[in-house]
């Protein structure tokens, strides 16, 4: 035989069924996801950093390849030039061109951000054992002849690489560094192609270096 529960004894038990959560429990839950997350965050953080460096690494790289071919295709000068100290913003790069006949540098659309913590840097001669090839012994930021602060990597309309002189370049560099002080550095060859080497704190690239060792991360 059923017994059926009378209406009032019925909609008590759906009301019991139906309580939310107290006080003490919602206020103990967002203590331990507080908890968590201030375990978990630095965590992140320091596992993200090196992705952001070489991520802009990269992307520079990037940049300077479609500087090279934009010589090439449009007869003309191009060049990365980057501001490493702006007044606002973080840092960057940007593609311009100086078409032929031209009278000035143009500006193109095309830039590349520094993520935060990254900036451009050279790491000093004592803290490393080597420098991408052609930079030893007196690396510097793009072309040695560029304005103070604005770094430049330059390409004749044949796509090679020259100074500012229109000479031929064979020791063209990029340097960046996270807050880590691990660095990177964006090298162009005397043909054009750029390629990306790591050193500095970097335990995959220098496990077990006497001064942080130098190694190719990436070809292009």
């Amino acid at each position: 035989m059923t017994t059926r529960l009378a209406l009032p004894e019925l909609a008590r038990a759906r009301t019991r069924n139906m309580r939310g959560f107290s006080l003490v429990q919602m206020v103990t839950v967002a203590a331990v996801v507080v908890i968590l997350t201030a375990v978990a965050l630095p965590v992140f953080l320091s596992a993200s950093r090196p992705n952001r460096l070489r991520n802009d690494a990269n992307a520079m790289a990037n940049l300077v390849i479609m500087a090279r071919m934009r010589a090439s295709m449009e007869f003309a000068h191009t060049q990365v030039v980057c501001t490493t100290a702006p007044t606002s913003g973080p840092p960057y790069c940007q593609l311009q061109s100086w078409p032929y006949q031209g009278t000035a540098w143009n500006n193109d659309n095309q830039k590349v951000y520094l993520s935060a913590g990254v900036s451009f840097a050279i790491p000093a001669s004592s803290s490393v054992s080597t420098y991408p090839p052609n930079q030893n012994p007196t690396p510097y930021q793009g072309d040695s002849e560029s304005t103070a602060g604005s770094p430049a990597i330059i390409f004749n309309s044949r796509g090679l690489p020259i100074d500012s002189g229109n000479n031929l370049k064979s020791d063209y560099a990029l340097y960046l560094e996270d807050q880590t002080g691990a660095a990177i550095a964006i090298a162009v060859n005397t043909t054009g192609r750029p390629d990306v080497y790591a050193f500095g704190n970097d335990s995959v690239a220098c496990p077990k270096p006497a001064l942080p060792c130098f190694s190719v991360l990436r070809e292009y």
